[in-house]
């Protein structure tokens, strides 16, 4: 009879941090058993250390990206018996952070007359070359940032790499009084 596998339940887990569950296995006989989990995120399959009250632990951290990955536990017995499991672990990707900018900034405000600025993500970016997924916001006569009488400022985009530049008019110089 070939061995029962209880891989746990379904999961999610950030990019980057540790899946950790732990499994079992049933099988009546009094085999020795083998097992292999395979991520199910290209990184192959890999040996997994079985405990004597035939419990298992899962524990990977999971590639970049936002995706489902189906892991798959397999049990063997030394009479041949196979049994496997396969869970279905969601990763969830980390939002990217701007990792550095240039072109005239100066506490995180651009100075009147630029007309470029360069942002280096911490990650590629989906969508990096779109101007859509950008907003460029000019103060109003006020000086307060958010208020109605802010100016949207329109952009072009291009994206290389990890890197955006973003081109647009040039920013007048907002005198407040």
């Amino acid at each position: 009879m070939p061995p029962v596998v209880n891989g746990g339940a379904d999961g999610s887990v950030r990019q980057g941090q540790s899946f950790t569950q732990t499994g079992s296995f049933a099988d009546p006989g009094a085999d020795t058993w083998t097992a292999t989990v395979d991520y199910g995120d290209g990184t192959g399959v890999e040996p997994l250390t079985l405990n004597g009250d035939k419990t298992f632990t899962l524990s990977h951290v999971f590639a970049a990206g936002s995706y489902a990955a189906t892991v798959t536990v397999t049990v063997t017995d030394d009479d041949s018996g196979v049994g496997s499991d396969t869970v279905l672990v969601q990763v969830d990707n980390i939002p990217p952070t701007v990792a550095g900018t240039s072109r005239s900034l100066d506490a995180g405000t651009l100075i009147a007359g630029a007309t470029t600025l360069q942002m280096t993500f911490s990650e590629a970016v989906a969508g990096g070359a779109l101007a859509g997924n950008y907003r460029l916001q000019s103060l109003g006569l006020d000086a307060l940032l958010g208020t109605p009488v802010d100016t949207l400022v329109a952009l072009t985009a291009s994206y290389t790499g990890t890197t955006a530049a973003l081109q647009f008019d040039a920013l007048p110089r907002v005198s407040t009084g």
